[in-house]
């Protein structure tokens, strides 16, 4: 009889550890889907994504222009070069929540890149025509960012986050499987 209650008492333990992290990851899951529909469309009806691929529009005509006038000096032709590589890097992400933090990351280098190009741009000789561009495309590419920095998402993003840095068993995090959100600013 013993050895039954025994095998009884570790059964019921080995669910009950169980059962903890998976109730955390239920509910926490709950909270991650509320958050992740901002990504999508915040409060506003801004979607982080289209702001994204905004950005990379705007980086892309960076490069074009650049490109244009890339003869003029090597500086302004390695940087545009880099810009272009920076672009592809972040057009390859796959506009994921979950993957987010990744995404901004490439989305910060190519504006860095885009920066140094537009900078170039501005002390080269341009057309009349394309004169206007360089800073017109940073101002594009800044205002985007800002947007994407004020969308209610980061909001809900770090809402989300000081809900789980609330949960007193810090190790309970990764066994379940609950990560943070990333958070663009």
């Amino acid at each position: 009889m013993k050895k039954k209650t025994l095998i009884g008492a570790i059964v019921m333990a080995a669910a009950i550890l169980l059962a903890i992290p998976l109730g955390a990851r239920r509910s926490m899951d709950r909270l991650y889907d509320e958050a992740k529909q901002s990504y999508y469309y915040d409060d506003t009806g801004y979607a982080l994504y289209q702001g994204l691929e905004t950005r990379q529009s705007a980086a892309s005509n960076l490069v074009t222009l650049g490109k244009r006038y890339a003869s003029q000096s090597t500086e302004l032709a390695s940087a545009t070069d880099l810009l272009e590589e920076k672009v592809a890097v972040a057009r390859n992400k796959n506009y994921n929540v979950d993957d987010l933090a990744q995404e901004i990351a490439a989305d910060k280098a190519m504006g860095s890149a885009a920066q140094s190009v537009a900078d170039l741009l501005e002390q080269a000789t341009l057309s009349e025509k394309d004169a206007k561009y360089p800073s017109q495309l940073l101002a594009d590419l800044n205002s985007e960012a800002d947007k994407l920095a004020r969308s209610s998402y980061n909001d809900d993003a770090r809402a989300y986050n000081a809900k789980l840095e609330g949960i007193p068993v810090k190790w309970l995090l990764p066994v379940a499987g609950i990560r943070t959100m990333a958070v663009y600013e």
